[in-house]
């Protein structure tokens, strides 16, 4: 797996697969290197989160194409914002959407 300090995924999209795998390793960096098992925890949680956002928030942004890519800008748009997650605003290169949906009870300061 790549560098977790340095984004690895400079094309607009990307397939969900790898990028689920590097979200486990960013954000739960200790358990994802603890061993197999943890590491298949670490994943199973990022797609829980995923999975959720899609099917109950039914959130836009988590869409999959049709090829089982993702659009790399709005997927992280949502990503950054995600509690816990917070280790995505660290890495070197991270392409976000930074428009935010008022809408969904967010909250915008100036």
């Amino acid at each position: 797996m790549s560098s977790i300090t340095q984004f690895p995924f400079p094309s607009d999209t990307a397939p969900e697969s790898q990028v689920v795998e590097w979200i486990a390793e960013v954000v739960d960096s200790k358990k994802y290197l603890a061993g197999q098992d943890e590491k298949r925890l670490a994943r199973v949680r990022v797609q829980g989160r995923i999975r959720y956002a899609r099917k109950i928030k039914k959130d836009p942004r988590l869409r999959k194409l049709e090829n089982g890519h993702i659009n790399v800008s709005q997927f992280f748009g949502w990503a950054v914002l995600q509690e816990t997650w917070e280790a995505l605003i660290k890495v070197d290169g991270l392409r976000a959407d930074t428009t935010v949906d008022l809408s969904q009870g967010g909250t915008c300061f100036f």
